[in-house]
């Protein structure tokens, strides 16, 4: 058969049925510079000649493989958003794409915003600080060092920044170094609750500490203020703001133990960077 021919049977071959995949789930890897690697993990239950999937974002290049090798795939968008055909499938295969469209940066914080039929699992960049994690999370821990969000199915907003430092543990006892690098609060909760998931050691830590709390937007101006122009001092930080400086230094504090911002001492003023 011509390659001519050999793609017009493609093209023509019918449809499965959305009832021939048994399952899937989606892996996102988001590395510091926005650029997300996302993985389709799939199960189909019965034989067929195409298998279409829901992709998350526009993607660069499509790439399916099972255990026999690569798999003939194909990306194509319509008004419910962007798809891959995957031809005479095998019973499990992978589907694998690139993509700088989940992921946006702006005022000193990442954005990634997605809708997915699937579970997902989201792995962020190393060194970040998550500042708004949906409330639907099915799981939350850490895997080679990194927060990993497991998420159901359904449209979901993350945001997170990158640290300028480690977090500060404030007063009392020094906790032990993490070979993963986990945030303070983190070391804290797995201490917490072991086993029991840092699900659960959130909540706790909300309730007695109320460190984790999403940040207000009063919290999100002054980070926007310091990345754009620092540094500056907790004076400058209030006039441009038109806030007290106590307000401003309360709030640069707060940011600097979360790790957004980086607070030094320069003569007699406190400068944030």
């Amino acid at each position: 058969m011509t390659p001519t021919l050999l793609l017009l049977a493609l093209l023509l071959a019918p449809h499965a049925a959305p009832g021939s995949i048994l399952s899937s789930s989606v892996a996102v890897d988001l590395s510091p510079s926005g650029l997300a690697t996302v993985t389709h993990s799939v199960n189909v239950h019965e034989e067929a000649e195409v298998v279409e999937l829901a992709l998350i974002a526009e993607p660069e290049e499509v790439v399916a493989y099972g255990e026999g090798g690569p798999i003939y795939a194909r990306a194509f968008m319509n008004s419910s958003g962007w798809f891959a055909k995957v031809y005479y499938p095998p019973a499990s295969f992978n589907l694998t794409y690139v993509t700088l469209k989940l992921a946006s940066y702006g005022g000193g914080f990442w954005t990634v915003s997605f809708a997915c039929p699937y579970v997902t699992e989201v792995k962020l960049p190393q060194g970040v600080v998550p500042t708004q994690i949906p409330r639907e999370v099915l799981d939350m821990g850490y895997v080679d060092g990194r927060r990993s969000i497991k998420l159901p199915p359904g449209s979901h907003l993350i945001e997170y920044a990158v640290l300028v430092e480690p977090p500060h543990p404030g007063p009392g006892p020094s906790p032990q170094p993490s070979p993963l690098g986990a945030p303070f609060v983190l070391l804290i909760a797995a201490a917490a609750v072991g086993a029991a998931g840092l699900g659960a050691a959130l909540v706790t830590l909300r309730r007695r500490r109320g460190e984790l709390s999403s940040l207000d937007d009063l919290d999100r101006a002054v980070v926007e203020l310091v990345k754009r122009r620092g540094p500056l001092s907790v004076a400058e930080v209030a006039e441009q703001l038109g806030i007290p400086r106590s307000t401003a230094h309360r709030k640069l504090r707060k940011l600097a133990r979360y790790g957004l911002v980086s607070l030094k001492k320069v003569g007699a003023k406190l400068l944030a960077t």
